[in-house]
């Protein structure tokens, strides 16, 4: 094996920039070695102060002035590889490590590939504040739950996805679970804290762009994210009765994108859209309906494909399953779900929603097919759903 934490280490050095935080180089020694099998290449290159395919409209000198790569989760698309300074990040993992305790003593765990910037983030962090830091991205999703066990995590970093795959004994040793990626419903909320008894779970919104936008609390109201984290601002813009698109500007936003022909649109006064539909109430929390991508039109109304997932797993509905469209003749535009378990079950669930929500085609699947960042890959989902149609 030619990877080892060092490759880490190095990075989390170059975030140290003289604040003082510990930076434990020996972080990563007890991780097991299936995990290590997915330290990405490139992270060698940057730890050498080589990062490749910088656009020279988007930063200059970005070897000295201390820049590296992650990259989007993909789900809208191939993903996309982001230039972020150290700076972007140090500013939440001082705000982290003061709330949760993240530091010497305390074990970080993430279930995603570290070429994507969740897995990485989480496992930054651990190193930058002297955690140990482990990643489970080496085994299948049903041992989760076990190597969180054997790994003696204290924190987690999760998708709602890889929350609902897991089947374990409950862990009384992990104290706090981290949710991004995706909506946390009641029902995988609740899955969550039979798994991890003793943890508070924390829902966050953020996006590979912006990192944390917002993180809830304890009185966060239900279906919210929370408020705004750290020095982040959010604007709600274009908005109809409250709902509009969702803005951001923050100390924590990437500097760009890799590629020098894809731009990342900012405002005048330094804001960058999401992607997603949200409102603010008047305490300042915020609640989202879904990515703007994700409406179509049937029968010559809207359907957000994002809420009729959540409605379904409010409903009861179990197991995975994930909601497309796809044209149909005259018929227009129509409903698909794939799903694990029984065909039967999925009708039911349906029968409780407005008729145009529900899904026309049923294509049982033995697993759902998830990206490397742990969220549903729709994409494949179009795929086989084209191949069930032929």
């Amino acid at each position: 094996m030619t990877d080892t934490p060092d490759d880490y280490w190095h990075i989390a050095a170059r975030l140290q920039d003289h604040t003082g935080a510990s930076v434990g180089r020996e972080s990563l020694a007890d991780a097991p070695q299936s995990s290590r099998a997915y330290i990405p290449a490139f992270i060698k290159r940057i730890a050498a102060g080589d990062v490749p395919l910088l656009g020279q409209d988007i930063v200059s000198s970005a070897q000295r002035r201390g820049y590296f790569l992650t990259q989007t989760g993909g789900s809208t698309g191939t993903p996309k590889r982001i230039v972020r300074s150290y700076e972007s990040w140090r500013y939440s993992f001082d705000i982290m490590a003061q709330k949760f305790g993240i530091g010497v003593g305390s074990v970080t765990a993430s279930l995603s590939n570290m070429d994507h910037s969740l897995a990485l983030y989480a496992t930054l962090e651990a190193l930058y504040t002297g955690a140990k830091a482990v990643t489970l991205a080496g085994l299948a999703p049903p041992g989760f739950a076990a190597g969180l066990a054997q790994a003696g995590a204290t924190h987690l970093y999760a998708t709602p996805t890889q929350l609902r795959v897991m089947r374990a004994k409950p862990n009384t040793e992990l104290r706090f679970v981290f949710v991004g990626g995706g909506f946390l419903d009641r029902a995988t909320k609740a899955h969550a804290a039979k798994l991890f008894p003793s943890a508070e779970i924390y829902e966050f919104y953020g996006t590979s762009e912006a990192s944390f936008i917002a993180l809830s609390d304890a009185k966060t109201p239900e279906n919210s994210v929370g408020r705004a984290f750290g020095d982040s601002q959010i604007d709600i813009r274009n908005a109809d009765q409250g709902w509009g698109a969702v803005w951001v500007k923050s100390s924590m936003l990437c500097a760009g994108y890799a590629n020098p022909n894809q731009t990342l649109t900012r405002d005048t006064k330094g804001f960058i859209p999401t992607g997603e539909i949200g409102r603010l109430d008047a305490q300042g929390y915020l609640y989202l309906l879904g990515r703007a991508d994700r409406w179509v039109n049937i029968s010559d109304a809207l359907v957000h494909l994002d809420s009729l997932e959540t409605a379904l797993r409010n409903s009861g509905l179990r197991g995975q399953f994930g909601v497309i469209d796809y044209a149909q003749g005259l018929a227009g535009t129509q409903l698909a779900v794939f799903f694990e378990g029984a065909q039967a079950d999925v009708e039911n669930a349906m029968q409780s929603l407005p008729k145009r929500h529900r899904a026309s085609r049923f294509v049982g699947i033995e697993r759902l097919p998830l990206l490397p960042s742990g969220k549903t890959d729709y994409h494949a989902l179009k795929q086989l759903l084209a191949k069930d149609l032929a």
